[in-house]
């Protein structure tokens, strides 16, 4: 099912998205709606170093919509958590959620011992995504690739 959303109501839900993110750090959430027309692009990011392991756990999300009678239809999307030791070149870990032209719906799943890979997925809400995102993050256990259904290479 397509994500719509009424032209009234489009920066409102990006204000309320930012403030969300905000409880999560003390520091800065880049928030960005760049307010273009016909293609309108959101983006969050807040990276929360933790200063005992050295790790730092990065919520990336994008979402692009495109304008039709009365509002915006989402095209595109990315939803990423991302756990990586920012002082070295190596990701720990990668989850990530993508809807776009030409690969559809699919998920990333990385680790340490598992390459990066594209599973099967169901489209996703950039709400619910972040909440099972804090879920992992508030958890402190590793992101875990087990069960994924990889996608057939063509």
């Amino acid at each position: 099912m397509p994500h719509y959303i009424p032209a009234s109501g489009f920066a409102q839900q990006v204000e309320e998205f930012a403030k969300q993110l905000s409880y999560l750090t003390d520091d800065e959430v880049r928030a960005d709606d760049d307010r273009a027309s016909p293609v309108r692009s959101t983006s969050y990011l807040v990276a929360i170093p933790d200063a005992r392991t050295g790790v730092t756990t990065t919520f990336d999300y994008r979402e692009e919509f495109t304008k039709i009678t009365g509002g915006w239809l989402r095209q595109a999307y990315a939803f990423e958590l991302r756990v990586s030791r920012p002082k070295s070149a190596t990701l720990d870990a990668r989850r990530a959620h993508h809807g776009h032209r030409p690969s559809g719906i699919h998920q990333h799943c990385e680790t340490r011992s598992r390459s990066d890979s594209h599973y099967a997925d169901v489209e996703r809400l950039l709400q619910a995504t972040h909440e099972l995102f804090v879920q992992q993050f508030a958890s402190g256990s590793p992101i875990d690739c087990s069960g994924l259904v990889p996608l057939a290479t063509p």
